[in-house]
């Protein structure tokens, strides 16, 4: 009888235990898709991903080298993709088609970035020659494409046209005389120099949607402990003030991208650096959550590399190793997935209220609850789980209980069954004496 109970009680263990490390979440059904939203995403090995807020799918491309950006024509017919190895992609969701560049394993195009009207794209880059970095400059027309400059001790790690579309700013390094940061105007063929105060290479720029002021991130070095972001209002540039932002460890700025609606900026960088610019107002975000567990240390995500705003909404999507998707939201940082063997390193973002685009030759990877599907379930249960679990708990030792009082019975009758028994053997016994 003892063994009975022993199962009874295991098997309300494992049922307690379970339901409280996996919760009713685990329970829900696949909600219906309502998101509009089209990601494309880079990454290492030629890697190459679409992802619309809640399905992850890997597209195959005909290269193996790492893939550096990618960048939506605004008017969403297609993107661009820039890679190591001198590669130039367009995608137009159906197909894929290399674009020659004519460029050698030494170069790598590093970023893309389309004037406003479509009808170029500048995409720059750091090629080697005889122990030498050169910055690359092309330009693509829809068709054709142009190589624009070949600055010698130079590499452009970043480009972005002015809203106004009449020139374009370059960022990255120059190894003349002594290594420092670059940072360059482009205007039809003409290149002109802005002298930037640091010694570190310049990764990214971004304009503010007015076209006034761009931010330009960069590295650290040294016994820094903040990060480089400076200010360009046209003419110079300004370094500005982060030590709001950070206590005792520096890190690398890797993206900057502004939301067209709000103004605001996301800032990110290695060692999970989430910093919110409104208006010029730096504030840091520290913490991640996964669903709506604890607050998690950002340093703990990894390096993030790149971001994009979803049109029209107050969200963005950071992207870093580890095959790290992320949304910010507001001032909250929820990471969506990790885990897959690879660094992403581009995301591009377009919205179709359509419903209408689909990707081909989608290999699906992952699908992921949003997490207004599942908040509601989990505030459900996080204000009735102590109910549920007692009333589980009730009616399973009522079920141990009754199944324990037929086994008494049980064993009961059966005792009674082998006393009689026993009685008329030992007057069977006396009879035959």
């Amino acid at each position: 009888m003892s063994i009975h109970i022993n199962k009874w009680f295991g098997a309300l263990a494992v049922i307690l235990s379970i339901t409280s490390a996996v919760g009713i979440p685990a329970l829900l059904a696949n909600p219906a898709a309502t998101s509009h939203t089209y990601a494309l995403i880079v990454g290492g090995s030629g890697g190459f991903y679409s992802f619309d807020g809640r399905n992850l799918g890997r597209i195959p491309t005909p290269t193996t080298e790492n893939l550096t950006d990618i960048e939506w024509r605004h008017d969403g017919s297609y993107a661009l993709i820039s890679g190591q190895g001198g590669t130039l992609l367009k995608y137009d969701g159906i197909s894929m088609q290399v674009i020659p560049t004519g460029l050698g394993q030494g170069t790598d195009l590093e970023a893309i970035s389309w004037k406003p009207d479509d009808s170029e794209a500048l995409i720059v880059g750091i090629g080697q020659s005889a122990g030498n970095s050169h910055g690359v400059v092309l330009s693509f027309d829809g068709n054709s494409l142009t190589k624009l400059a070949d600055e010698k001790y130079v590499g452009y790690k970043a480009v972005e046209w002015n809203p106004n579309g009449l020139y374009a700013v370059l960022a990255g390094y120059s190894t003349q005389i002594f290594f420092h940061g670059r940072f360059d105007r482009l205007e039809g063929n003409v290149t002109k120099t802005i002298p930037v105060p640091t010694n570190d290479s310049l990764n990214t720029v971004s304009w503010y949607p007015n076209g006034r002021l761009a931010l330009i991130g960069g590295d650290v070095h040294d016994f820094a402990k903040n990060a480089t972001l400076f200010q360009y209002d046209g003419s110079t540039i300004e370094l500005l003030d982060t030590r709001c932002c950070f206590l005792n460890d520096a890190h690398v700025i890797r993206s900057i991208v502004f939301d067209d609606g709000t103004s605001m900026a996301v800032i990110n960088g290695n060692k999970g650096l989430v910093i919110q610019d409104s208006q010029g107002n730096l504030t840091r975000i520290r913490t991640y959550t996964i669903g709506r567990g604890n607050s998690i240390d950002l340093h703990h995500i990894g390096d993030l590399y790149s971001a994009a705003w979803v049109p029209g909404t107050d969200v963005a999507y950071t992207v870093g190793t580890n095959g790290t998707i992320a949304e910010i939201s507001s001032d909250k940082v929820s990471l969506i997935d990790q885990g897959t063997p690879v660094t992403f390193r581009g995301i591009s973002i377009i919205l179709d209220s359509s419903k209408s685009r689909t990707f081909a030759n989608v290999t699906p990877m992952a699908t992921f609850y949003p997490e207004s599907n599942l908040a509601l379930v989990e505030s459900f249960w996080a204000s009735h789980y102590q109910r549920i679990t007692l009333d589980a708990i009730v009616a399973i030792l009522a079920i141990v209980f009754v199944y324990e009082v037929a086994i008494q019975r049980e064993a009961s009758r059966n005792r009674s069954k082998r006393n009689q028994e026993t009685v008329k053997q030992k007057a069977s016994r006396q009879a035959a004496n």
